[in-house]
């Protein structure tokens, strides 16, 4: 898509995001986990793509200390709005380098007990090497014992050609929004747009999203020096099987992965 940039999501869908996808998860399963994950490494959280602060907010409410990093600022505007949006350490980088924006920000830790990326939030890098970059630099700035968590859906097996969609995601009296959309399966990508009309006039909303199977992910990850510790189906922790729409998977760095519940080795 011509001129989408890594903050163009953000931007496009920052005044709507927390209503159109406040229960894309539950909150209060989703920041237990993270909050047992960050607790038991002993270090602070960074959640990569925090956007309005869904997860980063109610995760600094348990008493951790959040950063979040997103490349758009009028997300962040809206983090910074949300009520205790302010315990947050929010700032504009790039989801492929953090570790260069976090360099660059006085009092940002080298080292973080959690790095999360939730919510398909991993996707929005559109090229692989981008999101190779991303679980890597992610690796990198793990305190011993720490985990990076990735939530993604699983992607549909089996589709070959490319597919085209024209649907209607909300019908009002005085709006109506319409998804359109173009898969290429060939390279894995997903380029779409939300288009509300109102009577006052059109907003576009656009996104990319290059998608990954959990196997090819498993294989950037092993690629950053990390391995598999679980997987489940979702926040409520039930078993990943093979017929999961989505997953939560954690990774250690490669010789610190723990049986569940127990010690770092």
């Amino acid at each position: 898509m011509r001129g989408y940039e890594a903050w163009s999501y953000g931007d496009a869908f920052a005044d709507v995001y927390d209503d159109w996808y406040a229960d894309v998860s539950d909150v209060v399963a989703t920041t237990t986990v993270l909050a047992e994950l960050a607790l038991a490494a002993g270090g602070p959280v960074l959640e990569l793509g925090v956007g309005s602060g869904r997860l980063a907010v109610p995760l600094a409410d348990r008493g951790l200390t959040v950063w979040g990093l997103d490349a758009s600022t009028a997300m962040l505007e809206r983090l910074r709005a949300r009520p205790g949006g302010e315990r947050v350490r929010a700032v504009v980088g790039d989801m492929a380098d953090p570790a260069t924006t976090l360099a660059a920000t006085p009092g940002a830790p080298s080292t973080f007990g959690l790095v999360a990326c939730t919510f398909n939030t991993l996707f929005l890098l559109t090229s692989e090497d981008a999101q190779q970059a991303c679980v890597r630099a992610a690796a990198g700035l793990l305190a011993p014992g720490g985990a990076v968590v990735v939530e993604a859906i699983v992607p549909a097996e089996g589709l070959t050609g490319v597919e085209r969609v024209l649907e209607p995601r909300t019908i009002e009296v005085d709006r109506v929004v319409l998804t359109v959309s173009h898969h290429d399966p060939a390279r894995q990508r997903v380029t779409g747009q939300h288009i509300e009309l109102r009577e006052s006039g059109t907003r576009l909303r656009p996104w990319v999203l290059r998608y990954l199977h959990p196997a090819q992910l498993d294989a950037l990850a092993v690629a950053a020096g990390l391995t598999l510790e679980s997987r489940w189906a979702g926040w409520d922790r039930h078993p990943f099987d093979t017929a999961s729409t989505a997953h939560v998977s954690v990774y250690r760095r490669a010789g610190s992965v723990r049986a569940e519940g127990g010690p770092v080795r």
